[in-house]
């Protein structure tokens, strides 16, 4: 039985493929297999190496826009933003954690001042032992 040319066509012998499939013959994480974590590619050195050969020209073209005053003002801080940050850096985000009068933030929970629902939970391996209602 042919459905509209679907036999003819090979899905289902692929169908009967997938079924067949079993995990872990092919593909997955195999130990030793893919990139190296921090380990950067070949095709990004090779982009980075292009793109210095252009830094020059680009930085002189930043500097053009940054100081032609009949440029958008939009486009010349966009510019001195762009010199400023190749320059010194982008600023650091600064955020600032702290608990009651600005001293340190408390992380404990006295076990005394628990309930028995939460040392349960710490002790069977549930969540941290905060209460969540």
């Amino acid at each position: 039985m042919d459905f509209y040319g679907l036999a003819s066509a090979g899905l289902f012998d692929f169908w009967k493929t997938i079924k067949e499939f079993k995990m872990g013959q092919r593909g997955g994480a195999r130990p030793g297999a893919g990139r190296k974590t921090g380990e950067i590619s070949q095709a990004k050195r090779d982009m980075a190496e292009m793109a210095k050969e252009h830094a020059e020209a680009a930085l002189k073209t930043l500097a053009n826009i940054q100081g032609d005053k009949g440029a958008p003002a939009a486009a010349r801080v966009s510019a001195a933003t762009a010199i400023l940050d190749r320059a010194f850096g982008k600023p650091v985000q600064g955020v600032t954690h702290s608990g009651p009068g600005g001293g340190p933030i408390e992380h404990s929970i006295a076990a005394k001042d628990m309930t028995d629902d939460e040392l349960a939970r710490i002790a069977f391996g549930g969540s941290n032992g905060a209460s969540t209602t």
